[in-house]
């Protein structure tokens, strides 16, 4: 860890701290601009099945976990900034490709390079987060960062259904168009990596090939995360449900804007609330709140019931999206941050890829219902898990 972050921390988070929430808040406006349109072009005009859309989905996460664990494990050994730059301009590149998919095999393909960016990105840029702050600002920091996000979100989302509505909702034009303008606007968030810096590490004896065994309560933490996951399918779903019960694409989009809202506001005090009372009572009460929505989605029959149960799942995505970061960081030493980092995304993003597999499976099969059903239990037995098993915390 850099000798700054040895000193006592003012109450201010570092200015690369703050630079690389504007760098993840400009991405999320081109990101989530694209985002909640992809479920109607791929079950739309490519004429996808609910399958097809799980094994996109579900691939973005694989690929996610191998390009996250080697770029989380060689940015340890190497600069982390290369890594945060390229991860960025990947996904601008890809969304311009989905503009012009003539199938979704081709919109698999697009969407692969697209999460090849966000692995290469994601331990590297979750480490230097690290490496910046002091211990006692690590849950400040990352719920900053989930906070730019999600405000990034947010805005991407309500430009998102501006375009649906403007352009009569399910047009191809519409859908396509959202992704061009959305490769524009990732240009500005690579433009701003620029800026970034690398933090101070302590050098090991032999950087290239030195390895210290990671602790047994990382490994701990890391199954009950692995476990949670598994009931962790493609947010995809989520949206289909939604117009399932009766949106218009563009009500979905706005929907997920409001989602995007809430995240926003609640991820910087949960964050800040995790480094005084413990990152597991935080994490157990959202892994509680996913358990209840994924059951309210399952039962919901009505487009009022399902914008209530998304708020209270928007309250469990900000309960554990940062905080978990900000759990692993804590148990790795300083010069393992990008490979325990790497480690985690990936597992998570394996045990995601089955379990958007099965959502899309048990969806085309036996219906909506039957797919949230699965998470919710899957996360009931998290939640036991965590009651039973999770490591105390002063």
């Amino acid at each position: 860890m850099s000798e700054r972050s040895e000193e006592r921390p003012s109450s201010r988070l570092p200015r690369q701290v703050v630079v690389m929430g504007w760098i993840s808040f400009l991405a999320d406006v081109g990101a989530e601009l694209a985002y909640p349109v992809l479920p109607f072009l791929l079950t739309g005009p490519l004429q996808a099945p609910k399958a097809a859309l799980g094994l996109v989905e579900g691939t973005a996460q694989l690929v996610i976990s191998l390009s996250t664990w080697w770029a989380g494990t060689a940015s340890d050994r190497t600069r982390r900034v290369p890594f945060i730059r390229i991860g960025y301009a990947f996904p601008t590149l890809a969304r311009a490709a989905i503009a012009f998919a003539p199938s979704w095999l081709w919109v698999l393909g697009a969407r692969t390079v697209d999460r090849v960016g966000k692995g290469m990105r994601t331990s590297p840029r979750d480490a230097l987060l690290g490496d910046l702050v002091h211990p006692s600002q690590r849950g400040h920091a990352f719920g900053f960062h989930r906070a730019m996000d999600n405000g990034g979100s947010f805005v991407g989302a309500l430009l998102a259904a501006a375009i649906l509505w403007w352009f009569a909702a399910r047009s191809e034009f519409a859908l396509r168009s959202a992704f061009l303008v959305s490769a524009v606007l990732g240009l500005a968030a690579v433009a701003l990596t620029f800026a970034l810096r690398e933090a101070p590490r302590p050098a090991t004896e032999n950087a290239a090939t030195a390895r210290v065994p990671l602790p047994k309560a990382y490994w701990r933490g890391l199954s009950i995360l692995v476990l949670f996951a598994l009931a962790n399918s493609s947010d995809a779903f989520v949206l289909l449900r939604g117009a399932e019960l009766g949106l218009a694409p563009w009500q979905v989009a706005l929907a997920y804007a409001g989602f995007s809202a809430i995240l926003s506001v609640v991820s910087t005090p949960l964050g800040r609330l995790s480094d005084r009372i413990g990152r597991w009572p935080i994490i157990a009460t959202g892994v509680a709140l996913y358990a209840l929505s994924y059951t309210g989605f399952a039962l919901a029959s009505t487009t009022a019931a399902f914008l209530a149960t998304f708020a209270l799942y928007a309250l469990s995505t900000g309960c554990t999206d940062g905080v978990r970061r900000a759990l692993v960081v804590d148990h790795l030493p300083a010069t393992e941050r990008g490979r325990g980092l790497g480690i985690m995304h990936a597992s998570v993003g394996v045990a995601s890829l089955g379990s958007s597999l099965a959502a899309g499976v048990l969806w085309d099969r036996y219906g909506a219902a039957s797919a949230f059903w699965l998470g919710a239990g899957i996360a009931a037995l998290a939640l036991i898990a965590i009651l039973a098993r999770a490591p105390s915390e002063r």
